[in-house]
């Protein structure tokens, strides 16, 4: 199955960027040549409950 991550980026040296998922407690180091595309904005029309509750029921922790 093909499917697309979003993390925020922590840091960048060089090809290396550091980065980390807002429910991760750990970060993750990727190389810049697996970056697909970046987002520069983002709007939820869904309340931040409603979003958790699928976010589970899709079978997130």
């Amino acid at each position: 199955m093909n499917h697309s991550i979003t993390h925020r980026v922590i840091s960048i040296q060089g090809n290396t960027i550091v980065t980390k998922g807002d429910h991760n407690d750990f970060y993750e180091v990727i190389d810049r040549k697996d970056v697909k595309c970046k987002v520069v904005w983002y709007l939820s029309l869904i309340p931040p409950e409603s979003v958790e509750k699928l976010y589970k029921k899709m079978g997130g922790k």
